[in-house]
């Protein structure tokens, strides 16, 4: 009986240290996962996101900017995305909101996008391209826009220009598995993102903030 229980505790504390180790792991796996990008960003500092996923705070052209990590844990009804968001402080008279094929649950930096104003997007633009804005000014945001081609960014999901910054929402990578698993942190990766996917996002941020220079 004693040898059973011995077993018994050994195996147990077994699972438990491998359970640990796993964590560990994976962790250390998850806060590499921007280190490929790192140099993209001169000053850049790493630190943990609220959502448990590397972030990196820098400095862009004089302005402070921040690059998340999100998985998007709203979403039930399809295989989920992990977003890099890169938000960059700069100051515009309006707030402009493109986003490209909205669905009813998912992340957004902004998710009241059916709230605002809506504006006709440009011919050229993607179909289910959604734009929005807070006033009459989001029209001149908008006309500075009207031969941005968005197909040159197709992982594009948000650009949302507000009074005080801008930020772009794009697709690093997909759900592995459905987020109806016991342990949903485990359905996204933790593969390092691929540094093309970021460059992306930072020309985007580039040419949309160069085409609204002056506007005031």
């Amino acid at each position: 009986m004693t040898g059973l229980i011995v077993a018994t505790f050994v195996a147990v504390a077994a699972i438990v240290v491998w359970g640990v180790l796993v964590t560990w792991r994976e962790s250390l796996r998850r806060l590499a996962m921007l280190d490929g990008v790192m140099d993209r960003f001169p000053d850049a500092r790493r630190s943990k996101s609220p959502w448990r996923y590397p972030r990196i705070e820098a400095t862009l052209d004089g302005s402070p900017v921040r690059l998340d990590l999100i998985p998007d844990t709203m979403v039930r009804k399809d295989v989920p995305s992990m977003w890099g968001e890169i938000r960059w402080q700069r100051s515009h008279p309006a707030a402009l909101y493109v986003t490209v094929d909205p669905k009813g649950a998912e992340y957004l930096p902004d998710c009241d996008i059916h709230q605002r104003r809506n504006l006709s997007p440009p011919a050229d633009w993607p179909p289910r391209t959604h734009v929005c804005g807070d006033s009459s000014r989001a029209a001149d945001l908008l006309a500075r826009l009207d031969d941005l081609d968005l197909t040159a960014y197709p992982r594009l999901k948000q650009l949302a220009i507000t009074r005080d910054e801008i930020a772009v929402t794009i697709r690093c990578a997909k759900a592995t598995r459905r987020p109806r698993l016991l342990v949903p942190s485990n359905d996204f990766t933790t593969q390092a993102v691929e540094p093309a996917v970021i460059d992306q996002g930072l020309r985007l941020l580039a040419d949309v903030e160069q085409r609204l220079a002056g506007i005031g």
